[in-house]
């Protein structure tokens, strides 16, 4: 996805059948996200502007903010930005007489639903009132896992302090799981131009968002740079974003 196809995919996820703020104005649906970048760190606010800036997004844009507020409350959007593209938005009528959306139903719907203008997971687990305990059965192949870990990005995204437990049938799977949840926040070293961008000049190390299948740079990874990382940092196995206060 390139920077001028962002305000596209904004709308065009806007539009989501089962998006918890399909039927807000242009206006309330702005507010909202304003309401939530608010709840950012001073540094990490200035962090994402430096970086969507040099990466052609306006520092004064409310597509910074708006597309933001979208990644962390539309999990089916979430997926495209992440580079899932095969998630479908495709209908089907179930036997009842009952019409789904293919994944979009599922991220949307059976997913819990977010809210960033909540200033802690604490916060958000108190005002809480929706299920605790959740089963998806879906056939092999439909895309389970990559849902949920886009669901572990999206929690990161909203409450930086919430920490998450893999449990899997065999340690194997656990950890390719935590691998590639890590790998949405991890940069590609990168030459001079980007010295001082994604880490302070100071470091002499030079970073950029990591190269998408397309040619691409991660627009996640521009968008919510706070929560980014160098490669090899930590374990290899456990992410911590340095977006924690």
């Amino acid at each position: 996805m390139t920077v001028e196809q962002l305000q596209a995919w904004l709308n065009k996820h806007m539009q989501d059948k089962n998006y918890q703020y399909r039927d807000l104005t242009y206006e309330e649906f702005h507010a909202k996200a304003l309401h939530a970048s608010a709840n950012m760190l001073e540094a990490n606010k200035a962090k994402v502007l430096k970086v969507c800036a040099h990466y052609g997004i306006p520092s004064d844009s409310s597509l910074i903010v708006d597309c933001r507020f979208m990644a962390q409350t539309n999990l089916f959007a979430l997926c495209k930005l992440l580079g899932y593209n095969e998630m479908s938005e495709h209908e089907y009528t179930w036997m009842d007489g009952t019409v789904h959306t293919t994944h979009e139903s599922i991220c949307n719907s059976f997913f819990v639903r977010k809210d960033p203008t909540l200033s802690s997971f604490k916060a958000f687990a108190l005002a809480y009132i929706d299920k605790t305990e959740r089963l998806l059965l879906v056939p092999r192949g439909g895309f389970k896992s990559t849902m949920d870990m886009a669901d572990c990005v999206q929690w990161v995204c909203n409450f930086p302090e919430v920490t998450i437990m893999i449990l899997t049938g065999v340690l194997g799977l656990a950890e390719d799981f935590v691998k590639e949840i890590k790998g949405h926040f991890t940069l590609e070293d990168a030459g001079d131009e980007f010295l001082g961008i994604f880490a302070p000049k100071k470091n002499k190390k030079a970073y950029k968002a990591r190269t998408m299948r397309d040619g691409t740079p991660s627009l996640f990874q521009v968008l919510f740079a706070e929560h980014c990382i160098p490669m090899d940092d930590g374990k290899a196995y456990e992410y911590q974003t340095p977006a924690v206060s």
